[in-house]
């Protein structure tokens, strides 16, 4: 797995690359942790190949830390097989899902 940031406005983006899984979680979890004082915070998943239940227990963690202290977290291009794995489980109802990169932009404006 490979993380890589960058910004969009008030926006920080956190690209997750490869396989975004339990054997991964801890460099995730310090990642997010590290970056806490960014209280807007976009995932970029057009580059996960693999999601697993730990990877939806540290997104709603820490979507649950962002809201608390009055910011957001949303997700942007999961593929086909996540978008349906969040659906499935409700996930979508919990955070903001945008299934392109441009109505993650158009959300921002």
């Amino acid at each position: 797995m490979e993380i890589n940031t960058r910004r969009f406005g008030k926006w920080f983006i956190i690209a997750v690359c490869g396989k975004f899984v339990l054997k991964n979680i801890t460099d995730i979890r310090m990642f997010f942790e590290s970056n806490e004082s960014n209280l807007w915070i976009a995932v970029d998943l057009k580059k996960t190949t693999l999601l697993d239940s730990s990877a939806l227990t540290i997104l709603t963690n820490f979507h649950k830390r962002l809201q608390n202290k009055g910011g957001k977290l949303v997700i942007f291009e999961p593929d086909k097989y996540i978008a349906d794995v969040f659906s499935i489980v409700g996930f979508d109802h919990l955070i903001s899902i945008y299934y392109t990169e441009e109505e993650f932009c158009k959300f921002c404006e």
